[in-house]
């Protein structure tokens, strides 16, 4: 129940707000904070209802400074020792962030727009006009929405130096040292690695369709987390183990079916093109999807009927 306000306990507040800090208020009269800020701005002795930055601020120097002995607080007194940050750093993230916080900009979303993409000035460049951070117009090109260029369109036109010409050329070769059978992860062994460090388990779907499959005795193994059958450069997700070329894959609606995922699905990834994948390499597969699980009589007859195909 609320604690009702007594008119000793109003006067008593009404002349001494000023004098004393609300903390002393609140002890002297057996209250919180809270109550005593919501009594002053029902008063009309404060501007904001609840606790304001400003207000605490003036409760902090007038417990610091002006009981001290101090008549009044200014900058000058948090320099040196005074300052709470004596002696200590911002980290460079903080710092970076403080930065953007701090900046005023001065660009409008038009002006930024017609800036980097009619005049072709690039964010260093624009932060170099106009004395700002380069990550303040980063920051802003985010905020307003604005899709930054590919390196190909920011560098279009443009003239390098040989030197710079000669770095772009190395780092396009270290790129296609990645391809093909250069790529490390063309390599079983190195796949196996990767799956054992990143600790690869079965998800509760595969979980399911690893019991139905065990349960009835299917020939099909899960292969996910071992990669004991790698097709080019994808794992199956089950595999046969009397040697026929059969496999299944258990797909997700929200990575597979282009028409239920809420972003664009890549066709190699949709149930055609995985079919098309394997068949390259002369395997056949099974698609069998997550909401099929519901079913799992239905989901049973499919994989016979599929094992049952020469």
């Amino acid at each position: 129940m609320t604690k009702k306000w007594t008119k000793k306990e109003i006067r008593f507040l009404k002349e001494n707000y000023i004098s004393i800090t609300v903390e002393d208020i609140a002890n002297k009269l057996n209250r919180n904070k809270r109550s005593i800020y919501n009594k002053l701005h029902w008063l009309g002795l404060l501007k904001t209802k609840f606790i304001s930055r400003s207000e605490i601020l003036k409760e902090y120097y007038h417990k610091n400074f002006l009981l001290a002995g101090i008549k009044t607080a200014t900058k000058h007194n948090h320099k040196g020792e005074n300052n709470p940050m004596y002696g200590k750093s911002h980290s460079e993230k903080t710092k970076r962030l403080i930065s953007l916080m701090r900046t005023k900009f001065k660009l409008s979303k038009t002006k930024l727009k017609k800036l980097y993409y009619q005049k072709n000035l690039s964010t260093i460049k624009i932060s170099n006009l106009y004395n700002l951070n380069p990550e303040t117009v980063r920051f802003r090109m985010k905020k307003f929405g604005i899709p930054r260029k590919k390196p190909s369109e920011a560098n279009f036109g443009k003239k390098f130096t040989e030197e710079h010409k000669r770095k772009i050329s190395q780092t396009r070769i270290i790129k296609n040292l990645s391809k093909g059978d250069k790529n490390p992860m063309s390599k079983p062994k190195n796949v196996k690695a990767w799956i054992k460090s990143n600790n690869i388990k079965p998800n509760k779907p595969e979980k399911f369709l690893i019991k139905l499959i065990n349960k009835h005795d299917l020939p099909f193994i899960y292969n996910g987390n071992k990669a004991d059958l790698i097709i080019g450069r994808r794992i199956p997700d089950f595999y046969n183990k009397n040697g026929k070329n059969h496999i299944i894959e258990l797909f997700g609606e929200v990575f597979h079916n282009p028409n239920k995922s809420f972003f664009e699905v890549p066709p190699k990834r949709t149930e055609d093109g995985t079919i098309k994948y394997y068949r390259k390499f002369d395997y056949r597969v099974l698609i069998v999807w997550e909401k099929e699980l519901e079913n799992p009589d239905a989901v049973l007859k499919k994989i016979i009927t599929f094992d049952g195909k020469q």
